[in-house]
């Protein structure tokens, strides 16, 4: 059995990881594909005292704004990712869910993640068409969150 690498003083790789759509069923679904995430950001707004105070003078946290997470991978015919984008499209409603980006080891075993909370999508992007080059057909998907957590260990709770 594989020893478990640990995170340590080590910085990790951000080319080995795996993307989790937990959906309202029994199993986790693991889309795959992806070439790069992007989006994963999250900013303190602060609320201001009283006008011309100084920055050590605000009052405390006023929210925590978060990013668009952007995921970006060549098209695929059969996917979940897609017929849960359609969902949204079709009924006007909102499903969300959580995903979880993990950064993987090298025997593919979580090393490090992300969970966001909440998550839907917003826009869908694929690239376009050229005839004179001979590239993949890239989508991007672009998904709004509440809030996310990271954590080198535990589980993730809903």
């Amino acid at each position: 059995m594989a020893k478990k690498q640990s995170v340590g003083n080590q910085p990790l790789v951000g080319f080995h990881f795996s993307v989790n759509f937990l959906f309202n069923t029994k199993n986790k679904t693991t889309e795959t594909g992806f070439k790069e995430i992007k989006g994963i950001e999250r900013t303190i707004l602060y609320k201001p005292s009283v006008e011309g105070a100084t920055s050590s003078d605000m009052l405390g946290i006023d929210k925590v704004q978060y990013g668009t997470l952007i995921l970006s991978r060549g098209v695929v015919t059969n996917s979940k990712i897609h017929e849960w984008y359609e969902k949204h499209i079709t009924t006007f409603k909102k499903y969300p869910i959580p995903i979880t980006v993990n950064v993987l080891d090298s025997n593919h075993k979580p090393l490090y993640f992300y969970i966001f909370y909440d998550v839907y999508p917003v826009k869908m992007v694929t690239s376009g068409f050229n005839a004179m080059k001979s590239e993949i057909l890239i989508e991007e998907l672009h998904l709004v969150y509440s809030k996310y957590t990271q954590s080198t260990s535990g589980s993730f709770q809903k």
